[in-house]
């Protein structure tokens, strides 16, 4: 399996934030292994790379490698919705 590089999209200062970086880092620990990078960033501290990337919303998971490159906006809580729209197959699903 190749690497998968993924951006995570939130505004930190909101409480629901921190319940979001944990729940998708638990997802993508279960799901998918080791086989992951996830680079987490503050759309308020960082707005130029979010603009870059084209983010108009937070909460935001990208999918940026292998391409092509696929999102998911909004809640990010539905693990199986979470894994469809960005092409990943769930092995932790298979429990």
């Amino acid at each position: 399996m190749s690497l998968i590089v993924l951006k995570l999209y939130v505004v930190k200062r909101l409480p629901s934030s921190e319940q979001i970086i944990r729940q998708v880092r638990e997802m993508l620990k279960d799901g998918i292994k080791n086989h992951y990078v996830l680079r987490v960033i503050d759309v308020e501290t960082e707005p130029q790379q979010a603009e870059k990337d084209n983010i108009l919303a937070a909460p935001s998971l990208v999918r940026v490698e292998p391409k092509p490159e696929k999102k998911i906006i909004g809640d990010l809580s539905n693990r199986t919705l979470l894994f469809s729209t960005l092409g990943l197959k769930d092995s932790g699903a298979e429990k």
